[in-house]
Parts: structure tokens; C-alpha cells; sequence
């Protein structure tokens, strides 16, 4: 189930470039455009996948009470806090990891960019 994040933010980075390269003669992406696909591509994946962080974290800190047990602990959190409680927080998250990625995706187009230019 983690890998779900992945395969999510990446393909749609992917398809979020391609779309922004489509617009320019040159087909290069500006900046702005990598920054917007990123911060794109990790919202979605983040906000798509939260709940299996939120039951993950709540099973951990049951310390093995729940015996790793996923549908009981989904059941207690929506009966005690609805469906929202699987969400439950998201915004402080996304605060940390939109930008985290932001600028690594930045940073790694950034050098691939320069490498091959002085190649």
C-alpha cells in the first residue's frame, strides 16, 4: 500500500511536464510550470493516500494491541471521529511535504538541465 503514493505522484508529474512542454516551440517547461507540477503531483498523491498514513500511525502507536490489525482500527477511527478522523492532519502535513518536494524536483530538473548542457 505505500507504494500507492508513488504511483501516483510520479506518472502524474510526468504527465503534468508533458503537457506543460506541449505549450512552448521549444518544448522546455518554465520553472513555474515544474514548481506547479510538482506541487501538483505530490497534493494529489498525498491527499489521495493520507488514510493509509493515518491507520498506519494509529496501529504503530497502539504498540501491537491491535496486532496489526487494519479493519479494526479503520472501524474505530470513523466510529469515533467519522470519516474525517482519516484525514485528520493533513493540511499540517501537506505544509511539509508539498514544499519538500517542490524542491527536490526543482533541484533534480534544475542539474539534469545544467549536465546536459555542458555536455
Amino acid at each position: 500500500l505505500g507504494l500507492a503514493h508513488v504511483s501516483i505522484q510520479f506518472p502524474l508529474y510526468e504527465h503534468l511536464k508533458v503537457l506543460a512542454r506541449s505549450r512552448h516551440e521549444d518544448g522546455v517547461e518554465t520553472t513555474v510550470e515544474l514548481i506547479a507540477a510538482s506541487a501538483t503531483s505530490k497534493l494529489v498523491a498525498s491527499s489521495l493516500t493520507y488514510p493509509h498514513e493515518v491507520i498506519r500511525t494509529r496501529i504503530q502507536d497502539m504498540r501491537g494491541l491491535s496486532h496489526g490489525r487494519i479493519l479494526p482500527t479503520v472501524s474505530k477511527i470513523i466510529a469515533a471521529e467519522g470519516w474525517r478522523g482519516l484525514y485528520k492532519g493533513l493540511t499540517i502535513n501537506l505544509i511539509r511535504v508539498v514544499p519538500a518536494c517542490v524542491s527536490t524536483f526543482l533541484s533534480y530538473e534544475m542539474m539534469t538541465r545544467w549536465l546536459d548542457s555542458i555536455q
